[in-house]
């Protein structure tokens, strides 16, 4: 119900009578919605082939008639989950962005989400694509000074690979950020490489890899930050930049999630055996896993036929640990009977489908999306989803390595976004057998799933946006 357009006139047409001149204001209106289409085709409209195949898709996803150069795509109808979806339209239909890995360039089209610039980055693919140091870096911003000269800000991907949780933020960090200063980011990169990696030695391996690139480009500085995994891959790439002889000044950690240890939790009284197969059992359950997924793709669970709520399934889950030797797995829920049978039957029936009609029936679900998907997004839910079991498998067996460097934590003011968090944590208690250099910690707005983005993000920029580019001589804490 926003005016697309607003017309200001110097006065109110009045006829002979004193009244409103309708005629007049018809024919003012008119000159202005002619002038205006006249100024969108001089100077709005696509210019070149590439700019064309790309609009003809935008308005295609969009269901729009056509769409102007310069236009915004979040403010002609796009959103999340549209982008994603055009990105993988381009990926399929323009031959120039064939080769480049859809979530490098969803994430530079979530920067610069203008025909325009989505054109001139497929361009400059093209033509630069042999200097483009790995698939799964983004360069977001460059510095305009040299690099041994400059400090990199560099992102690391949360639990579905992507820079998507950073939608928000990105353009708070690039527009606050300074001429020396490059942005950059890491997205999961290929597809086949990341899951072939041992499970448990995921973050390990990426925080290596990512250390080695970072390490190449050889900056003066280098400030790391992630939310949910990605503050812990991001903790691993600074260990190997910092044992390379590079400097890190910080790395910030926004949310970031781990195991807790068993005496901070319910089951202190449990042994160490049976805590262990509850954390592995529960994090290699399909089921689990789907609806916490589910709110990452922002589907609906509960319209997809998972019924229980999170509170009850919590309670089952406890119920699970405590009196069944920890096995938290698919064939345990559906044999639940007794007070928690309601549960262990929606589970059965859930069962009875193949995972990949689960899948399908939460994607149908999302918001704005159509019930029959396309090849190509189905494909990239399910990229997704590989890249999120491959992660959330990790979560169960990484402890970080002790650090020494400074640390920023913020935890959410709202804790336990899901019914894992009886296993893990977030907060300085949970995190302060791994910090053991300087740190400063603090609460944020939000919860898990929604800190960084609007309007919570709002709240808390100016927090996350405290970068330090020296080690802070003493410990501070603001709980």
């Amino acid at each position: 119900m926003v005016p697309g357009n607003i017309l200001v006139i110097p006065s109110m047409p009045l006829t002979d009578n004193k009244k409103v001149n309708m005629e007049k204001i018809r024919a003012y209106l008119e000159y202005s919605e002619k002038k205006s289409e006249m100024e969108t085709d001089e100077k709005q409209m696509p210019e070149t082939d590439l700019e064309y195949r790309i609009a003809e898709i935008w308005c295609r996803e969009l269901k729009i008639e056509s769409v102007g150069r310069k236009d915004n795509f979040y403010d002609i109808g796009g959103d999340s989950l549209l982008i994603a979806q055009v990105v993988g339209k381009i990926v399929e239909e323009i031959e120039e962005a064939q080769d480049w890995e859809w979530s490098a360039l969803l994430t530079e089209m979530m920067q610069t989400p203008t025909v325009k610039d989505v054109a001139a980055k497929i361009t400059k693919f093209q033509n630069e694509r042999d200097t483009f140091i790995d698939p799964s870096l983004i360069q977001i911003k460059n510095s305009q000074v040299p690099n041994n000269e400059s400090v990199a800000k560099v992102l690391f991907h949360a639990g579905t690979g992507t820079l998507s949780a950073y939608t928000d933020l990105l353009s708070y960090i690039v527009e606050d950020s300074k001429d020396n200063e490059s942005i950059l980011g890491f997205s999961f990169g290929n597809e086949a490489e990341y899951i072939s990696m041992e499970t448990k030695d995921t973050f390990k391996l990426l925080g290596k890899k990512y250390g080695r690139i970072l390490k190449s480009m050889g900056y003066a500085k280098y400030i790391l930050m992630g939310h949910c995994v990605g503050g812990v891959i991001a903790l691993e790439a600074a260990e190997h930049l910092r044992e390379n002889g590079l400097v890190v000044s910080e790395v910030t950690l926004i949310s970031a999630t781990i195991q807790m240890q068993k005496e901070m939790t319910h089951y202190a009284e449990l042994s160490d055996t049976v805590y262990k197969k509850a954390l592995e059992t529960s994090l290699d359950n399909e089921l689990l896993l789907e609806r916490t997924f589910a709110k990452l793709i922002n589907a609906n669970e509960y319209e997809a036929g998972y019924l229980t709520s999170d509170d009850d399934l919590e309670k089952c889950i406890e119920y699970l640990v405590k009196e069944c030797n920890g096995i938290i797995s698919t064939e345990a829920l559906c044999s639940l009977s007794g007070k928690y049978q309601a549960i262990g039957d929606n589970f059965k029936k859930l069962c009875q489908k193949p995972i990949s009609e689960r899948l399908n029936n939460l994607y149908a679900t999302i918001e704005n999306s159509e019930s029959n998907l396309m090849e190509h997004e189905r494909k990239m839910l399910n990229t997704l989803f590989n890249i999120f079991s491959q992660n959330f498998g990790c979560v169960a067996s990484h402890q970080p390595r002790p650090y020494s460097g400074f640390v920023r934590l913020f935890s959410c003011e709202q804790q336990g976004g899901s019914f894992f968090r009886e296993f893990f944590g977030e907060n300085i208690q949970t995190w302060l057998p791994y910090l053991k250099g300087e740190y400063t910690c603090d609460t944020i707005v939000g919860q898990h799933f929604d800190c960084i983005a609007e309007p919570n993000l709002k709240k808390n920029i100016d927090k996350i946006l405290d970068f330090n580019y020296c080690i802070i001589a003493n410990k501070k804490e603001n709980i």
